[in-house]
């Protein structure tokens, strides 16, 4: 029986579209406490909009069957750094099969390196696709995974600071098991405080 006129299908969807958002809800709180104290441990953050960074993707490349895919995959997300590894993202994209995804996750990057001038942090993220771009094409439909390789610059000469603030980002995700192709995307990121 349908409540308020919403076939029982699409509750179940609804509530299974709210699952993600809980569950990122939930290990924010959870862990709120260890990533304030990471940050103050830190001190990398200044300001809010230290921790706030906008991304742009470039281009996409899919292997195998790159011609069967959109690769312009146009849009813009905003990350919101917890922590040193960890942090919370939303954003609007077009994805590969030409139709507009809307996503909210939590990405979180142990590994880390630094060399010269170079950082260079990954890990993954898990996201809810929050408005069905990926359905029908997402066998964990409404969760999205992806594998995240983010380059940034470290300078200590303040003349650096616009560099210090640019990065490059690649973006794995993988394809479907019954079939498909793996996405990399190019982006370019730009964190908005110093």
């Amino acid at each position: 029986m349908a409540a308020y006129g919403i076939s029982a299908r699409a509750q179940r969807q609804i509530v299974l579209a709210s699952v993600p958002v809980a569950a990122l809800a939930i290990a924010i709180l959870a862990s709120s406490s260890a990533m304030a104290g990471e940050a103050e441990l830190q001190g990398s953050y200044p300001s809010f909009l230290s921790r706030v960074t906008i991304e742009v993707p470039l281009f996409t490349l899919h292997t195998p069957h790159d011609e069967w895919f959109n690769d312009n995959n146009r849009g813009a997300l905003a990350e919101i750094a917890l922590g040193r590894h960890m942090a919370i993202s939303a954003g609007s994209f077009m994805n590969s099969y030409k139709r507009n995804t809307t996503f909210a996750g939590f990405s979180w990057l142990p590994i880390n390196f630094e060399f010269s001038h170079v950082t260079i942090d990954m890990g993954g993220m898990i996201a809810a696709d929050l408005n069905g771009g990926y359905k029908g094409f997402n066998g964990m439909d409404p969760f999205l995974g992806a594998v995240l390789i983010k380059f940034g610059s470290h300078f200590d000469d303040p003349r650096f600071e616009t560099l210090n603030r640019m990065g490059v980002g690649i973006t794995v995700i993988p394809a479907n098991p019954n079939g498909g192709s793996t996405a990399i995307n190019l982006s370019l990121r730009y964190r908005l405080g110093g």
